[in-house]
């Protein structure tokens, strides 16, 4: 199980998601969650690193809470995650580096910024207008 602490002060909520630590077969896993209860619904892009949002997000109108199930088998590479508001691909919230490899599973937060503060991980290179007001947080899940 993974537990996840939302919101900040005296009213935290928690969430138990379960996990599904089974190793992929020919890519890897990948589960989104929108933690942030600031960002509104988001739309989840994985793009080449350095490239611009285009196509469909690999999750759309993801909601405060919510969370992709079954896990997203995608393939692997040096790439990014960027998060936008649901159906605007024009204004990246968040970008973070990301290089997944074969077989292995991962879990993607969607953050608010530490006490409304901006920004909370580093700039996208090049420079992306609005990126990084909010933080998106990998983390590789074991395997069993």
């Amino acid at each position: 199980y993974t537990i996840v602490v939302e919101g900040a002060g005296s009213s935290p909520m928690f969430q138990v998601l379960t996990d599904n630590n089974a190793a992929p077969t020919g890519g890897y896993s990948l589960r989104v969650m929108d933690a942030s209860a600031d960002a509104g619904a988001v739309d989840v892009y994985i793009t080449a690193l350095g490239a611009p949002v285009s196509g469909s997000p690999v999750v759309g109108n993801l909601q405060f809470q919510q969370v992709t199930n079954p896990y997203l088998q995608l393939s692997p590479g040096t790439l990014e995650v960027q998060v936008t508001p649901a159906g605007n691909p024009n204004r990246v919230l968040a970008i973070q580096p990301f290089s997944p490899a074969s077989g292995k599973i991962y879990s993607v937060f969607v953050l608010d910024p530490p006490n409304g503060s901006a920004p909370i991980v580093p700039p996208s290179i090049p420079a992306v207008p609005g990126a990084n007001t909010y933080g998106v947080l990998v983390v590789t899940d074991p395997v069993m």
